[in-house]
């Protein structure tokens, strides 16, 4: 059991998503000490709790932020060291898709040359570019505050004209429908390229002709409608610093593509070892890929009977460590979450990202596929924060507000590209806000108001 020190989560970033530990076991080298380098994160303190199908986290800020402005401040430096290590692993990136997709298109059920890759990788992107991606928030609210005009400059300036996958989905999709009119073979030749496109670290996403022909329909509402802004000249000091900003939104697609590809390989492949073992994939699925290679290869029957426990108490908490994940008591993750939530008001404020005000009845949103049928156009979406799979959401969005995320956040990008109200980082607004509620949504001020419960 871990000794967790309480304290160190006084100030913490947290994040609730859809995920099962199988899924996110891509990440469980995170927290290996003997591969830490200069600007890698130490994962010294990382606690999750997978209940129910959804995983909450929290992780210090100290642990990303205080390397974190160590890279910013040698950015500003004009130092490229770091720039070049994200390079390297956006490359890594790169061609463990290009191995995923070889081992997809072969219906390749065995972990062979991609899993080791793909855990290396992503596990090296959670090393080297979270801590950069938060501070960097904090760095542009700062600036915000001290600095609009540069700010804006800023901003404006990290658009990138790469397509992301979902755009290339769509673009594939729209094709495919204009060539033919069978939407039957539409529909197979869609999932044969892009099948995986709506997967999480739940699992593998299955949609059907209708889902298809439903998001199809979506697909004219998800093309941007960026705001017109004059671009003031990037001064040179922060030159280096806007060209890897834009680097990483296109590393943070790549490394969402990578994902969602390796968790149909990785669903394919415990379906596979289920079937010859006997095992049921519901349970064995709370367990990471590591802890059921070692009941394969070393015999670890331990690991059979933690998943037996995990999966009847529909729970497991634990905290990464350089040998996977360690069991976290369930007193010390109470402990962690009151503190977290500590601060009680019925006043939702965050950071404005996208300005303008908006009214309309509020859906929260933990899981975009479970919750799609509650949705309606025009209403405001509340996440913890959104991901790609919350796209066909915000289509339909009148506003977005999440607890987490700053102005690089994938929620802060969309909303500008959409045009539309955004509040993020407000720490509580999942907890405050209920379905059904009629509010205000005044991104000028950052403020989220009740008009009515």
């Amino acid at each position: 059991m871990k000794k967790v020190n309480i304290n160190r989560y006084k100030e913490s970033f947290k994040w609730q998503f859809g995920a099962y530990p199988f899924f996110t076991s891509v990440f469980t080298k995170s927290a290996d000490i003997k591969a830490q380098k200069k600007y890698y994160t130490c994962y010294d303190e990382y606690i999750s709790n997978f209940e129910g199908g959804l995983v909450t986290a929290f992780i210090p800020w100290e642990v990303w932020e205080t390397p974190g402005r160590k890279i910013i401040k040698n950015l500003l430096a004009g130092d490229k060291r770091y720039y070049q290590e994200i390079k390297n692993t956006h490359n890594a990136v790169k061609k463990a898709i290009n191995v995923c997709l070889s081992a997809r298109s072969k219906n390749d059920n065995e972990l062979g040359k991609w899993w080791k890759l793909t855990q290396n990788s992503l596990s090296d992107v959670s090393r080297v570019l979270y801590s950069f991606d938060f501070t960097f928030d904090l760095f542009l609210n700062e600036l915000k505050v001290k600095d609009p005009n540069l700010f804006t400059t800023l901003v404006e300036s990290i658009k990138t004209k790469e397509k992301s996958f979902l755009e290339e989905a769509s673009a594939s999709l729209l094709k495919l429908k204009s060539k033919n009119s069978n939407f039957k073979k539409v529909y197979l030749d869609f999932v044969r390229e892009f099948g995986w496109f709506q997967n999480s670290y739940k699992g593998v996403f299955k949609f059907d002709e209708i889902w298809l022909g439903q998001y199809l329909k979506n697909i004219p509402r998800i093309e941007k409608k960026s705001k017109k802004s004059k671009i003031g000249l990037v001064p040179p000091k922060y030159k280096l610093l806007v060209e890897l900003a834009k680097e990483t939104v296109v590393f943070r697609d790549n490394k969402k593509k990578l994902l969602l590809i390796a968790v149909e390989l990785m669903d394919n492949w415990l379906r596979n070892i289920c079937k010859k073992q006997g095992w049921s994939f519901e349970i064995m699925r709370w367990l990471t890929v590591d802890e059921i290679l070692g009941v394969i290869e070393n015999g670890n029957k331990n690991n059979l009977k933690l998943a037996e426990k995990y999966y009847k108490a529909k729970r497991r908490i634990g905290a990464m460590i350089s040998t996977g994940y360690e069991e976290v008591g369930q007193k010390d993750w109470d402990k962690i979450y009151a503190l977290y939530f500590s601060v009680k008001s019925n006043l939702v404020k965050g950071l404005a990202a996208s300005s303008g005000i908006y009214k309309g009845i509020v859906r929260v949103v933990l899981n975009p596929v479970k919750d799609n049928k509650k949705f309606h156009q025009g209403d405001v979406l509340v996440a913890s924060m959104t991901r790609p799979e919350y796209i066909s959401l915000m289509s339909r969005a009148g506003a977005f507000v999440t607890d987490e995320g700053g102005i690089s956040c994938h929620a802060a990008i969309v909303a500008r590209e959409m045009g539309k109200p955004c509040i993020i980082s407000t720490r509580n607004a999942t907890k405050i806000l209920k379905d059904g509620d009629f509010v205000e949504v005044n991104a000028n001020l950052g403020i989220v108001k009740i008009i009515k419960k």
